[in-house]
């Protein structure tokens, strides 16, 4: 399942709707949806005004049982990353806000293409301890995949709750994310 969301200026009578305007002159809407990558349908969808945060959305979700999530940075809420796991489902993502020092100290060659480095990613204490993350365990840790893409040379940190797949396979799963960009572009 891909979830994203993707945003439209609205014309005419519609853009009059007080909580679709963007500033004095437009407005817009966003379309968010979880995508079927497999069967290719959309699972679930809203409506919202531009400026709702993906973030937003995702607490309204619906959570199914044993499936794969993958969604971009926009989702890095760990309350949704939790309710995921909790419906025995697995996602994968990408961290925001990653600093590049940890490469260095790495020392890899900048040649090497593939999985970079694989290890543990905790949020901080001081994360776990603010009221809104009451839910999650005091030992929540997921798996972190620092991965540079072949084609491209990008780095990617790819954040995963599935530990029984290859750190090759998350990147796979997180390049399957662009079928819901595609749905978009249809659209």
């Amino acid at each position: 399942m891909a979830i994203d969301s993707t945003e439209c200026d609205v014309n005419g009578r519609l853009s009059k709707i007080r909580k679709w305007k963007k500033s004095t002159h437009l407005a817009s809407v966003k379309l968010h949806a979880v995508w079927n990558v497999e069967n290719e349908w959309i699972d679930q969808f809203q409506i919202t005004g531009g400026k709702v945060g993906d973030a937003t959305v995702a607490k309204t979700l619906k959570i199914k049982e044993n499936c794969m999530y993958v969604f971009d940075r926009a989702y890095n809420e760990l309350n949704f990353w939790w309710r995921i796991i909790s419906h025995e489902s697995h996602f994968v993502t990408r961290i925001k806000n990653v600093r590049r020092v940890r490469l260095k100290k790495l020392s890899l060659p900048k040649t090497k293409v593939g999985v970079l480095w694989e290890g543990e990613w905790k949020p901080s204490k001081a994360t776990l301890e603010q009221k809104k993350y009451t839910d999650l365990p005091k030992d929540f840790t997921l798996r972190h995949i620092i991965y540079r893409d072949p084609e491209t040379k990008k780095v990617f940190d790819f954040i995963t709750s599935e530990n029984e797949i290859s750190a090759q396979e998350v990147a796979d799963i997180y390049k399957k994310r662009w079928a819901v960009e595609l749905l978009f572009r249809w659209l």
